[in-house]
Parts: C-alpha cells; structure tokens; sequence
C-alpha cells in the first residue's frame, strides 16, 4: 500500500499482518522491519533494518511501526515487515513524501508556494515576524536604507530625525549642540575650554605615580591628621625626635598605639618605669604606694595583701595555712578506692539508706545475725505496708485459709458500659459468669447481655449473609 506523511518529520504507521486466508495474525514472531529510500528520479538502495520493530496493538494482529525523521528525510521510502510465523504474509508499504498532505504533523498548514500580494497585513499577526525570521541579507538591507535615508526629508519638530540635524541646511543640531547649546554655543567650543583646563592641570601634576600614588610635598597637616593607623610599626623610634620637635598639641589622642613604637623605644620606657625611684613615688591611692617603699618600709604591698590579713603579713598567714594543710593530710586515707574516699561508717541519718541502694541479693541468709531476738509478737500496728519490701510475701507465704479468704470475696457485676480491652482478672471473671447466668437477647441484628436486674450492661450488632456470621466489637448498653 501507498501512504503520504511529512518529509523529516518522525511519524507512525500502521498495517495489519494477514495470512494466506485474508485472515489476521496475532503475536506475529520475529519480527523484522526493513526500508529502502530514494529521491525522485533515482534508484532504490538495499534494504537496511529501520531503528525500531513493529509492534503489536493489543492481540488485534493490527501492528504499529514508529519512524524517526531520519528515517523519512527522502522522497520515498518502500518498508517490508517480515516475520518468521507460518503462513503469515510480509507487508508491503511505500510513503510517499513528495505529494505530503497540506496539514504536517503540527497541524500546521504546509505550503511550498504563494501567490503574488497574496500576503497582506491583515493575514499577518502581531509578533510573527520576529528576529529569527529575518535572513542576514535582510536585516543588513533594513540597516542601509535607514542610515541611507535623505535626512532632509526627516526634519518634523521632535522627531530623531529633527534632533540629529539636517547636514544640508546646517540648522546646527544633534540636539543643539548637545543639549540645547551648552556655555561655548556649541560642544565644540566647549571642548577647545575643556582642553585649555587640561593643559594647565597637566603642569601643577607630577611626571609619574610612585608607588601608584601622586609624589607629593607636605606642606602643612590639619589637626589630627596623623593617626595610630597612619604610622608603620616601628616607624617611631628614639633617634626620630630632635628636642621639642613634637608638642601634646601635635599628636591626636591615641595615635601613638603600641604598634607604633619601635622595639627599643618600648624597652626604654620599660626600663624608665622599673628604675623609677620608689621613694619618689609614694602619693596615697597610687600604684607606687600600694607596692610600697623598699628603702623607708611602710609594710606594703598592698598592707600585705590587703591590709593587714589575720596574722599581719601573708607570711605569717601562709605559715597558718601550712599548719592547716599538715593537719588535714593526718586525717585523710591514703589513698583513694575506685575513685571515691576509703571511709568507716560510724553513724546513719534514719531512712537514708532506700531500697535503690541494695543490689540484687544483697541481703541473703548469711547476712542476719541469728543469735539477735525476734519479736515474736509485734504490738497491734506494729507491721504497716512499709515494713513489707516489694515482693516480701508470695504465694508460699499465705496460709491456706488466707488463700481461701481472698477467693471467698463476693464478686462485683460489670457496670453499663463498654468491656475493658485489657481488664483485670476479676473483672474478665465477673462478666464470664453474668453472660452465664444472666439473660442474654438475640434477635437478627443484636446479642444483648443484661445484669441481675434485666439492665442490659453491654450488647453486640450481628450479621449473617448466608455464609459468614459476624458478631461485632462489644459497645455499652442498653
């Protein structure tokens, strides 16, 4: 058969699979699919398998077979599907993309040719022709025709054209000389002054940069120019100063740091300080007095450490706490055990030792003294619950009538409401033995169980479709 698609657009194409009757085939096995290609006017080429294999649309023995745009770039391309399933025929198709529809795969219509004038404006719409559509020829061709265009003929008040000037009436334009005549009437006038400026200010500047910075003389400094930040480290040493060249009033406050001094100039003022005079330095309230003068000794240092401690000097105290420290050492172990202080215990506050401090079997038969007296008979309250530790009387310590008495316990009924889903014992008991004795109400749709009284405590929705019986999740009565 004969088909048309689209050149160079990938497509699909379908066919069924027949046998000799005309009759379908289904799940048709191994299948191959092959194209030869052509252009118009030439010969077919060998036939070469295709990218993908035809498939199956269900189990209709109608197949599928996807092509890519490669595939149908030709005028003609003639497919063979063959498959090895016995009598089942091989398909034949040609595509045909010479003659191609007018609607391509888009749904766009495809024409190869136009009328004369048979675009017109209206027919087309806002934005289509954008950059991409213009070719290099055609842009460069809108280029010329503009910088081509008779300037004389553009001249409307306002317009670009009028504020570029008319170069034949010479209306003395581009925008009045740049905006509307500047100072000299024109910019050229203006930049004949601009260059005069310049020539003078190239005189009063340097030849070159130093450093990258203008060589410049100091000629005078606004007060406090010079700061910590401006002087290197170092830059300030003893040999720098002639007599009384600085003054307070020169110098901002803080710009001379640390930074600023040079080594020796630091070890100077350092030596300056520790050679002071001490007996010179004695003015109540200052550093000098607190440390104290060695030559009149006025016992300082702060009054040794600080005005007069118990023993008058830190000396004499220190000797105290020496004699403390001595004493201490006498009544410490001598060691300590797994990190904690070897010690007896002479005496226990009442209650501080708790059941949290005894260890699993702490306390066994070789633990009790047995020659100690028994009470054999406590006074009336003299054993409370607290005297008991958890778990001290277990079923071996109950006498038999004990035993007897708890079972003996009159049994409470359930109260109306929903069963528990973890209750206790007594009350797993208490409502077996109601659901025993008591009523119990079945109709189609529900079980009720009712108290001695006929009160319905809890009750169960039922169903029963033939095959399966359902009682529900037990909910409060009635």
């Amino acid at each position: 058969m004969e088909i048309y698609r689209q050149k160079n657009v990938a497509t699909r194409v379908t066919f069924p699979i027949i046998d000799a009757d005309g009759d379908t085939v289904t799940a048709a096995a191994a299948l191959d699919s092959e194209s030869t290609t052509w252009a118009d006017g030439s010969n077919p080429g060998a036939f070469a398998d295709l990218t993908n294999e035809a498939t199956e649309i269900g189990t209709s023995g109608v197949y599928f077979l996807s092509l890519t745009a490669a595939e149908v770039n030709f005028d003609y391309i003639y497919i063979r599907i063959q498959t090895t399933t016995t009598g089942a025929k091989t398909q034949h198709i040609l595509i045909n993309t010479r003659f191609a529809p007018l609607v391509n795969a888009s749904g766009e219509v495809a024409v190869s040719a136009l009328a004369a004038g048979s675009v017109t404006a209206a027919v087309i719409s806002t934005g289509a022709i954008d950059a991409d559509a213009l070719a290099a020829d055609a842009v460069a061709e809108i280029a010329d025709g503009v910088w081509d265009e008779d300037a004389t003929g553009h001249q409307t008040l306002g317009t670009f054209g009028q504020a570029i000037g008319d170069p034949v009436a010479d209306t003395n334009t581009i925008y009045k000389a740049v905006v509307t005549d500047a100072a000299g009437a024109t910019v050229g006038v203006d930049v004949v002054a601009i260059q005069a400026d310049t020539d003078n200010i190239q005189t009063r500047l340097p030849a070159a940069l130093v450093g990258g910075r203008i060589d410049s003389s100091v000629g005078a400094m606004a007060a406090d120019v010079v700061t910590a930040a401006a002087i290197a480290n170092g830059a300030i040493d003893a040999a720098t100063f002639a007599a009384g060249a600085i003054d307070a009033a020169a110098i901002a406050a803080s710009a001379i740091d640390a930074d600023a001094l040079a080594p020796d100039a630091g070890t100077e003022i350092a030596a300056a300080v520790w050679d002071r005079d001490a007996t010179l330095s004695q003015v109540q309230g200052t550093f000098g007095q607190a440390v104290g003068d060695p030559v009149l000794d006025t016992n300082t240092i702060f009054k040794a450490v600080v005005i007069d401690a118990t023993g008058a000097t830190i000396g004499v105290d220190l000797v105290a706490v020496q004699a403390d420290t001595d004493d201490i050492q006498t009544r410490l172990p001598a060691a300590l055990v797994v990190g904690r202080m070897d010690s007896s215990v002479g005496a226990m506050a009442a209650a501080v030792i708790g059941a949290a401090a005894f260890a699993v079997g702490a306390i066994d038969n070789a633990a009790f003294n047995v020659t100690e007296t028994l009470v054999a008979n406590p006074a009336a309250g003299g054993i409370v619950a607290a005297s008991f530790g958890a778990g001290a009387i277990d079923a071996a310590a109950l006498a038999p009538d004990a035993v007897d008495e708890i079972w003996d316990e009159a049994m409470v009924e359930p109260a109306q409401a929903i069963p528990a889903e973890t209750p206790a014992l007594r009350t797993v008991l208490a409502y077996l033995y109601t659901a025993l004795r008591n009523a119990i109400t079945v109709t189609s749709t529900t079980k009720t169980f009712s108290n001695d009284a006929g009160v319905v405590t809890f009750k169960k929705a039922l169903s029963d479709d033939g095959t399966t019986y359902t009682e529900a999740e037990a909910v409060a009565g009635p």
